[in-house]
């Protein structure tokens, strides 16, 4: 088989896999803002119109997801430490 012949069969490689990231990505951001809309409602329109642009917008309620989830494994592991410590000195 000629050498421009395996150019061409590499060169269609990389347009394929290249077509499938961009539809992977697509559809899992398209994804991401409809959980993100349904999880935050008016909220979500509120803070992409703020700052003026969808991405950044996401990020930012994305940042709050992750805030509010650090602050909810705090808040339950609070009550485990002090039983843990209430078990030592009980012991």
């Amino acid at each position: 088989m000629p050498v421009w012949s395996w150019f061409f069969i590499a060169a269609a490689a990389v347009f394929v896999i290249a077509l499938v990231m961009v539809l992977f990505l697509s559809v899992t951001g398209r994804t991401r803002t409809e959980r993100l809309k349904k999880r935050f409602g008016p909220d979500y329109e509120r803070v992409v119109g703020e700052v003026g642009d969808q991405r950044a917008g996401e990020e930012e309620l994305v940042a709050r997801e992750r805030k509010r989830q650090e602050l909810e494994t705090k808040k339950t592991a609070a009550p485990k430490e002090a039983r843990a410590k209430r078990n030592l000195h009980n012991a």
